[in-house]
């Protein structure tokens, strides 16, 4: 997707006017996504036509231009309110899902993991294999057991109309 100039120069101001340097970073100070906290912007590419965009992609698109087809882009800061494209790295879907795992659960992709976010081991039978993206993953059975408990007794208290899990 491409921004045309005389637009892409009121994006690139209207998003150094509504950003916050913090760090290097460009905090985004307005919308963030209810999910994941990211900055998000309303665009009108066309006359009467908004489109809701991710305020890192439209920071690329603006100040580094297009992004090939298929590719995210990836904060290397790990702060996902930033937009500054300096911080930003186009990645297939499959490196930048491996990376924000790597970042989530804070460790190494070549670190060992013992234990769970949790405390559970990650050993032996408590381990539950299963494949995301094509790409073998691993993950605590204890937690999973107990997210799908909490599921089940979800879905029972709205059939009742009930809120069992409260």
């Amino acid at each position: 997707m491409h921004i045309p100039e005389p637009y892409a120069g009121k994006v690139r101001a209207r998003i150094l006017r509504d950003t916050k340097e913090v760090n290097g970073c460009w905090e985004w100070q307005k919308s963030l996504t209810v999910h994941g906290g990211y900055a998000q912007m309303m665009l009108s590419l066309e006359p009467k036509k908004p489109q809701l965009f991710t305020g890192h992609r439209a920071s690329w698109l603006v100040f580094r231009g297009d992004l090939a087809p298929g590719l995210h882009l990836d904060h290397l800061c790990r702060n996902h309110k930033c937009i500054n494209p300096d911080h930003l790295e186009p990645v297939t879907p499959l490196e930048n899902l491996m990376r924000g795992e790597v970042a989530r659960e804070g460790i190494k992709i070549s670190t060992p993991v013992h234990y769970c976010r949790h405390g559970h081991s990650m050993t032996g039978k408590n381990l539950y294999e299963y494949k995301q993206a094509g790409l073998p993953r691993i993950i605590c059975r204890a937690c999973k057991n107990e997210r799908n408990r909490l599921a089940r007794v979800r879905n029972i208290g709205a059939q009742s109309g009930t809120d069992l899990a409260a």
